[in-house]
């Protein structure tokens, strides 16, 4: 069985640099290439569907060994089929992929690099949004060419979702050196969020579908994520680096908001440094923050505010958080709000002046 899989992907990884290894000899072997392709892709199906009627022994460790191999092989060929444009065969190896970690993943918690998949579903998905981004829809009314490329674009950026999902949840505090790839996807999902500036002028109907389908990943992501202690300093690191691979402040400010909360006991160590982010975060993303983009508020008196900005997104979080402080944290928390307001930065003193102002409010109240 290995060596089927052995076989199959070398011939499917060789097939995007054949212009490059045949050069001028490609026209005379350009149909014997075409029908090896088509077979290869055919075999690499049948094969994936065959694993499903396998059973691998997780005490014997031969058995385990092929399982890791195949494992690599399958993700490894399904990212080539993608970007050979072979959506069918891409998504029946990265099914077989997903249905092996998903049974056998207390076996391969150990064995397997996730770094490899993760980063080529990201890719996956990063591309799909990209090129969704770049069709030049508008307000009118989507052609249906244009609409047929868009479902599938979302089918496929759903779908590699959901497997990244799956990766989260089987081998959690095992995803090592994922973490970048997943605080960037997290990022990306918030850009292409219905609500954001980027599809603020996209038909209803394509906003409506990322929203159901694709950015309605976030949380599950989250949920796995949360109190995950590499990928929290991940999430903390990357606002301080000098040349930042975030370029939405804006996004990095609703993900460290989302870290944060709910609030929790595995998160109060991180309080300080989480509330200093966000001030930076704030100093950066002036132009996040000056977008009349609308989103979904948090509860006030049991009704829901359906539209706030970002700026008081970040206001009532920041202040509900600033409640819960205990006295040593108030008090690192009285020196930021101190530096902030006195910074002459416009966003983030007026950030550390509202909060300034509930907090008074709220000693006020309780010692009434």
């Amino acid at each position: 069985m290995v060596k089927v899989i052995c076989l199959i992907s070398p011939y499917i990884l060789h097939f995007p640099f054949s212009e490059t290894i045949y050069n001028g000899h490609l026209e005379q072997v350009q149909d014997s290439l075409s029908r090896l392709y088509q077979l290869t892709v055919e075999v690499a199906v049948d094969f994936a569907n065959l694993l499903s009627r396998l059973k691998f022994d997780p005490l014997a460790e031969d058995d385990l060994e092929i399982l890791a191999e195949v494992c690599d092989k399958l993700c490894t060929t399904a990212a080539c089929l993608s970007q050979l444009s072979e959506v069918r065969g891409s998504v029946t190896l990265w099914r077989a992929y997903t249905s092996l970690i998903q049974q056998y993943h207390g076996v391969l918690i150990t064995r397997l690099d996730l770094s490899l998949p993760m980063t080529a579903l990201v890719k996956e998905i990063k591309d799909g949004l990209d090129t969704l981004a770049s069709l030049s829809l508008g307000n009118k009314t989507v052609e249906e060419k244009d609409k047929k490329i868009v479902q599938r674009i979302i089918k496929m950026t759903s779908f590699c979702l959901k497997v990244v999902i799956v990766m989260c949840e089987k081998f959690y505090g095992y995803l090592m050196a994922c973490h970048t790839s997943l605080m960037l996807l997290i990022l990306l999902l918030y850009r292409y969020s219905p609500k954001n500036v980027v599809l603020i002028d996209y038909p209803e109907g394509v906003k409506k579908d990322l929203e159901v389908q694709v950015t309605i990943g976030i949380e599950p992501l989250l949920t796995h994520l949360r109190d995950d202690e590499d990928f929290i300093e991940e999430v903390l690191k990357s606002v301080q680096k000098e040349t930042s691979i975030v370029d939405d402040w804006g996004c990095h400010i609703l993900l460290l908001i989302a870290v944060l909360f709910p609030l929790r006991s595995s998160i109060t160590h991180h309080m300080n440094t989480i509330v200093s982010r966000i001030f930076q975060a704030t100093e950066k993303g002036h132009a996040s923050l000056s977008f009349p983009c609308m989103m979904d508020g948090v509860m006030c008196k049991g009704k829901p505010l359906s539209a706030v900005t970002l700026y008081q997104h970040t206001v009532m979080h920041l202040c509900a958080a600033s409640a819960t402080f205990d006295c040593q944290q108030f008090e690192f928390l009285e020196g930021e709000l101190v530096r902030w307001l006195l910074s002459g930065k416009m966003w983030p003193s007026l950030l550390a002046a509202d909060v300034w102002c509930f907090i008074a409010r709220w000693i006020f109240m309780l010692n009434d």
